[in-house]
């Protein structure tokens, strides 16, 4: 079970490092006031699904590339970061980790995902110890999932996961966006779901 934890946390660490990568590129194209590339727009476009119209800034780039970094080193290589644990059996979690907390709690649906799930979960999660949490709203938006045995939701039942989640935040109330772990997840991971 270590093995596939660790593999999956490397593909998370590999993913963040280059979409901190991207974002570097991003950043130094934008300070430079030049035209940017076509890989840089297509990131500038994805960036601004996830974050809000117009918040590629060199400001908002930064606030993600610091919140990445928290998170890549919360997962940390081999032996290092956060400890695991294991939970057993816990609704449709995978995984769990608190807001800016020290340990990944892996439960038994994480090891029948594939590796490309596995390393989503290990990277969101890792966005949670890096400091952000979830969205959870009362009432069915039509996407998300259904929050079930999500200590944190109190009597909302719907948390704001997958593209569609985190799109709609951006659109809808940017600052929000910018503290929902998925619209980060689903910045460097392209398995986060619809």
């Amino acid at each position: 079970r270590c093995a596939v934890i660790h593999t999956a946390a490397n593909q998370a660490r590999s993913d963040i490092q280059a979409t901190r990568g991207e974002l570097s590129s991003l950043r130094s194209a934008i300070k430079a006031g030049g035209s940017l590339t076509a890989g840089q727009g297509a990131f500038k476009d994805t960036f601004e699904k996830k974050f809000g119209v117009g918040s590629a800034t060199d400001r908002s780039i930064s606030k993600v590339d610091a919140v990445l970094k928290k998170s890549y080193d919360k997962i940390g290589a081999e032996g290092q970061g956060n400890t695991i644990e294991f939970g057993g059996v816990n609704g449709n979690q995978s995984a769990s980790a608190s807001v800016n907390g020290n340990k990944f709690t892996i439960y038994d649906k994480f090891f029948v995902a594939s590796v490309d799930q596995q390393a989503y979960a290990i990277g969101h999660e890792g966005v949670h110890s890096g400091g952000i949490r979830d969205y959870y709203t009362a009432t069915n938006p039509g996407f998300g999932r259904e929050a079930i045995n999500y200590p944190t939701a109190g009597s909302s039942s719907w948390v704001f996961y997958g593209e569609r989640a985190a799109n709609f935040l951006a659109i809808t109330d940017p600052a929000k966006g910018f503290d929902n772990a998925d619209n980060y997840a689903c910045l460097f991971s392209i398995h986060c779901g619809p």
